[in-house]
């Protein structure tokens, strides 16, 4: 076990770590990548307690968002054009995203998005 599995171990509820997990096997399953991203790792690595999980997977966000919510007995409750969902439980909620590119055709307006990186 690497020191990595112990510190998310200790810092994320038996819940959300078996959630972490399925993630992981839902996207060797389609031949993908997901990454745990955003203020989850931050409390990770500063040993706080983590109360939300943001992914982010390589390829389509909304498939594999679906299949999550499906297999972890979620409610996929929003989407978004800018390749992201959110998938709400009783208690706390996944937000799944695209790896993409953004562009910004001039400040202040809404990006144009891109998936970012290959599979």
């Amino acid at each position: 076990m690497s020191n990595l599995t112990k510190i998310l171990q200790k810092n994320f509820d038996v819940s959300y770590y078996q959630h972490l997990i399925v993630a992981g096997e839902l996207a060797d399953c389609m031949n993908s990548k997901v990454y745990l991203v955003g203020g989850a790792v931050r409390d990770v690595l500063l040993g706080k307690s983590v109360n939300d999980i943001d992914l982010v997977v390589v390829g389509d966000s909304e498939d594999f968002a679906n299949q999550l919510a499906s297999r972890l007995g979620g409610e996929i409750t929003a989407r978004s054009q800018f390749l992201t969902a959110k998938i709400s439980f009783s208690d706390f909620s996944i937000d799944v995203a695209s790896a993409r590119r953004d562009y910004y055709s001039y400040p202040g307006s809404l990006p144009q998005v891109n998936l970012g990186l290959k599979q």
